[in-house]
């Protein structure tokens, strides 16, 4: 597919803006939380909210419960569960499928592999279409690289097989080799020819 990127999309524009403010203010909310020690106190007024808010989100992500108080390090679980779950995915005005997106992204950006590989499970979970998640993985190869991207969509095809979810999937180009210099073309000449 051809992107102009000299056209503005107002609706990409926002969702740009969207992501941006989202990611400050997981920032934000995460250096606050550690800052003021949020965890440390189960008696605090806003804690009972903040516990129940982790818990709905984690369910509705991997089906399963959250600050269980069991594993190898459950105190730094804990920690985690709620600032992530428990404040990151409540503030602002993404989708819970717009955040599995970013989480997903990010963590093949930084490949987080086993992470990437929970969250990817967890984006399928919320209704991210299997081709959705592939082509977020496609995205990140002109920022991390190929050999980066392709760890990634490994991970995403390891919870595509163990969903039983046949591969290959359906291929979204629109663009083949015998019509991608003509197709360039008028795209530019299209663009030219706009105000």
């Amino acid at each position: 597919m051809v992107a102009n990127p000299t056209r503005v999309n107002p609706t990409i524009d926002k969702r740009k803006s969207m992501i941006r403010n989202y990611i400050g203010k997981m920032l934000l909310s995460t250096c606050a939380a550690l800052c003021a020690g949020a965890w440390a106190s189960n008696d605090s007024s806003g804690e009972v909210g903040r516990q129940a808010e982790c818990q709905k989100n984690y369910r509705i992500l991997f089906g399963g419960e959250a600050l269980t108080g069991k594993g190898n390090d459950p105190e730094m679980m804990a920690i985690l569960q709620k600032v992530i779950f428990g404040d990151v995915f409540s503030t602002g005005v993404l989708s819970i499928k717009e955040r599995e997106l970013i989480t997903c992204v990010t963590l093949a950006t930084l490949q987080t592999l086993p992470q990437l590989k929970a969250h990817a499970q967890a984006a399928l979970n919320v209704g991210i279409s299997p081709v959705e998640l592939r082509e977020e993985m496609y995205l990140t190869a002109p920022f991390i690289g190929f050999p980066r991207m392709l760890n990634a969509v490994a991970t995403v095809n390891e919870v595509f097989q163990d969903r039983g979810i046949a591969l290959p999937l359906e291929s979204q180009g629109t663009v083949t080799d015998q019509t991608r210099t003509e197709q360039g073309r008028n795209f530019i000449q299209e663009a030219l020819r706009r105000p």
